[in-house]
């Protein structure tokens, strides 16, 4: 069971690169962060700026425990523990 005391910090720390996404099982979501980071890095900052609100939002629906964002891409639900 996934933890959501672990991705909560993952987001916080490196939620731009789309850790937390990985972890919980959402590789798409953490491939697009990914990619579109790597793209503010090469010079499109404005897609930087997306993607923080982006992860700003995700952190909202981990602390919340919002469906999307309970588990694990397989439907598991995150441990509070």
């Amino acid at each position: 069971m996934r933890s959501r005391w672990v991705a909560l910090p993952l987001a916080v720390l490196l939620g731009m690169l789309g850790a937390h996404n990985f972890y919980l099982g959402n590789w798409d979501y953490g491939g697009l962060q990914l990619v579109f980071t790597l793209l503010a890095v090469a010079g499109v900052p404005w897609i930087g700026l997306f993607v923080l609100a982006w992860v700003v939002v995700e952190i909202v629906l981990i602390v919340i425990g919002h469906e999307g964002y309970d588990g694990s891409g397989e439907g598991e639900r995150l441990a509070c523990v």
